[in-house]
C-alpha cells in the first residue's frame, strides 16, 4: 500500500514539473517577474538571481533552505569579495590562530597569577580569605583585558 502511494505522489510530481516547465518554457517574462528576481536590486538578473528564483518556484528547493546556504555562503566568504577563494581559506585560519593564541595568552596569564598569589602566601602568611579575595581581583582584572 505504501509504495503504491509513494509511486502516486512521484506520477504527481513529475507532471506537475513538466506542466511548469512547459509553461515557463514559452512564457515570456515580465517586468514584475525581472524585478521579482532581481534579488540585489541592482536592475539585472544574473543567472544565479534566475536559477534561484525558478528552483524556489518550482518547489524545487525551499526559500529558507537558499537562505541558510547565502548565510553559509557569506559566513565562507571572509573577505567580502562574492567570491570563496584560498585568501578567505587564509584569512579564516589566521583568525582561528589569533583566538587560539589569545586563549594560550589568558591561560598563561592566569597560571602565571595563581603561581604569584601562592608565592606571596608562602612569604607573607596572611588569612586564606583576604588572599582568595586579592586572587579574585587580580584574575578578574586580567580577564577584563586591562592586566595584558
Amino acid at each position: 500500500m505504501g509504495e503504491w502511494l509513494s509511486a502516486a505522489a512521484q506520477v504527481i510530481i513529475e507532471r506537475r514539473h513538466a506542466a511548469f516547465r512547459k509553461k515557463y518554457a514559452t512564457k515570456e517574462l515580465t517586468l514584475s517577474e525581472l524585478e521579482i528576481m532581481d534579488e540585489d536590486g541592482d536592475t539585472q538578473v544574473t543567472r544565479a538571481e534566475y536559477i534561484q528564483f525558478m528552483l524556489v518556484a518550482m518547489n524545487e528547493v525551499s526559500g529558507d533552505l537558499l537562505h541558510e546556504l547565502n548565510i553559509q555562503f557569506d559566513q565562507l566568504d571572509v573577505d567580502g569579495t562574492g567570491t570563496i577563494d584560498k585568501n578567505d581559506l587564509a584569512i579564516k585560519a589566521k583568525r582561528k590562530l589569533r583566538s587560539a593564541r589569545r586563549k594560550l595568552e589568558l591561560a598563561t596569564y592566569k597560571k602565571r597569577l595563581l603561581e604569584i598569589a601562592r608565592q606571596q602566601e608562602i612569604d607573607n602568611p596572611i588569612s586564606p580569605l583576604s588572599t582568595l579575595k586579592e586572587l579574585r581581583k587580580k584574575v578578574s582584572h586580567a580577564f577584563s583585558f586591562g592586566g595584558l
